[in-house]
C-alpha cells in the first residue's frame, strides 16, 4: 500500500513538473514576442518613412528568430554558422532586455514630464535611448569577459587544527559549451592556481547545454593544483542535456570526486554532496535523509548543493557550511532586481541559525555573455574554527 501511495505521489509531482515547464515556456514565448513587438514599436518611430520602418521591422523580425531558431538548431547540426548564429541570438537577447527597460523607464519620463507642461522632441529623447542602450550593451559584453575574486573568511565549528586556514575554491555556473569553451575553463583554472586553493568545489552548472558535449570541453579541469581535490555536483543544466552519466563519467576520469549524496571525510573535515533534482521547486527530501545518515556530527560538514535553497533541510542534517550557485546573482539589470525577489539567498555569504551559506553569482553566464550591474567570480573561502571567532 506504501509502494502504492510513493508511485502516485511520484506520478503527480511528475505530472504537475510537466505542467510547470509548458506553462513556463509558454509564459517565456509570450513574454518574449510582447518584449519585441514593444521595442520593434520604439525603433521603428524613430525612422522617419515608410520604407525606413519596414526595413527596420523586417530586421527586428529577423532578430526575433534568431534565438530559438539557433537553439533548436544547435541540438542538430555542429558547426561554426549555428554557433555564430546563437552567439548573435543570445547577445540580442540581452541587448530586447536592456531595451524594454530604457524604453519604458523614457515612456514613463515623457509622459510625466509633457503632464506638466513640457514637450520634449520625441525624436531626441529616442536618440538618447538608443545611445543609452548601445552603452550599456557594450559595457554588459566587456563585464562579462573579467572574473573576479571574492575573499570570505568564515569560522566553522570541529574544524582540526590541521586544517586551521584551509582554503576552498567555490567554482559554479561555469556553462561551457557554445559560448564558453575549455579555453575559457583553462583561464579559469590558472587564475584559481594563482589563490593556491586546497580544495576546488564545483556546484553544478559546469555544463551549459549548448553544443556538443566533449570531454575536451572539460579538460582543463585535470590542471586544477589543489592537494584536498576537486569536488563536483551537478546542477539543473546538467540535467537539461538529458547525458548526466556521460558527463559524470568524463569527469572522473578526469580525477574529479563527483558527489551523489555521499561524505568524504578529509583529515576531519566533511566534505558532501547531493546532485541536483530535475524540479528545483521540489528539493530532493529523500537525498537529504540519506546523506544526514552518513554525516559525523562530531566533524564539520561543508555540503556542495546548486540551489540555494532548502537550507532547513541542510541544517537538519548538520551541514555547516553550504555552497550553492545557479541565481547568477541576477545577470543582467533589472532580473538582478527580479532574482533579488525570487530568491531570499540570492549572492553573498548568509549565516542562518547556525549554518552558512554562500551564494556564488557564477563564473560564467546563461543566454547572453553579458553582465550588467553583476560579476563573474570565483570565490575563496578561507576556513577557521568556531573558537576564533569567540575570541574576536
Amino acid at each position: 500500500m506504501e509502494e502504492q501511495n510513493e508511485m502516485y505521489n511520484i506520478k503527480r509531482k511528475l505530472k504537475k513538473s510537466t505542467i510547470d515547464i509548458i506553462t513556463f515556456a509558454l509564459f517565456t514565448f509570450v513574454t518574449y514576442a510582447i518584449l519585441h513587438y514593444y521595442v520593434i514599436y520604439q525603433i521603428t518611430d524613430l525612422f522617419a518613412t515608410v520604407n525606413e520602418k519596414y526595413l527596420a521591422a523586417i530586421l527586428m523580425f529577423f532578430l526575433f528568430v534568431i534565438y530559438p531558431l539557433s537553439s533548436v538548431l544547435h541540438k542538430f547540426f555542429e558547426n561554426k554558422f549555428v554557433d555564430v548564429l546563437y552567439t548573435i541570438g543570445s547577445i540580442w537577447l540581452g541587448t530586447i532586455i536592456i531595451a524594454t527597460f530604457v524604453f519604458l523607464c523614457s515612456d514613463f519620463t515623457l509622459f510625466v514630464i509633457e503632464n506638466l507642461g513640457i514637450y520634449i522632441r520625441h525624436s531626441i529623447v529616442g536618440t538618447f535611448d538608443v545611445f543609452l542602450i548601445v552603452a550599456a550593451v557594450i559595457y554588459a559584453l566587456k563585464n562579462s569577459r573579467k572574473i573576479y575574486v571574492r575573499k570570505v573568511t568564515l569560522s566553522l565549528p570541529n574544524l582540526p587544527r590541521k586544517l586551521w586556514g584551509f582554503k576552498i575554491i567555490h567554482i559554479s555556473d561555469v556553462h561551457v559549451g557554445i559560448v564558453y569553451d575549455e579555453e575559457f575553463l583553462e583561464k579559469i583554472v590558472m587564475k584559481a592556481n594563482k589563490l593556491e586553493p586546497d580544495l576546488v568545489a564545483i556546484t553544478g552548472d559546469l555544463f551549459d547545454g549548448t553544443g556538443k558535449l566533449t570531454k575536451t570541453l572539460v579538460e582543463p579541469i585535470k590542471y586544477f593544483n589543489a592537494p584536498y581535490g576537486v569536488f563536483y555536483v551537478t546542477g539543473n543544466h546538467e540535467n537539461y542535456t538529458g547525458e548526466v552519466e556521460k558527463i559524470k563519467e568524463y569527469l572522473k576520469y578526469l580525477n574529479v570526486n563527483v558527489l551523489e549524496r555521499e561524505v568524504v571525510d578529509l583529515d576531519g573535515l566533511q566534505i558532501a554532496g547531493i546532485d541536483a533534482p530535475k524540479n528545483e521547486l521540489l528539493p530532493n527530501k529523500k537525498a537529504f535523509e540519506e546523506l544526514g545518515r552518513k554525516v559525523d556530527r562530531r566533524k564539520s560538514l561543508v555540503l556542495l548543493y546548486h540551489f540555494p535553497n532548502s537550507t532547513k533541510l541542510a541544517r537538519n542534517i548538520g551541514v555547516n557550511l553550504q555552497l550553492s550557485g545557479h541565481t547568477h546573482s541576477g545577470q543582467l539589470f533589472p532580473y538582478t532586481i527580479i532574482s533579488r525577489i525570487m530568491y531570499p539567498h540570492n549572492f553573498g555569504v548568509y549565516y542562518i541559525k547556525g549554518m552558512f551559506l554562500n551564494v556564488s553569482s557564477g563564473v560564467g553566464t546563461w543566454g547572453p555573455r553579458m553582465r550588467l550591474l553583476s560579476r563573474n567570480e570565483i570565490v575563496q573561502i578561507t576556513l577557521f574554527p568556531e573558537t576564533m571567532r569567540r575570541r574576536k
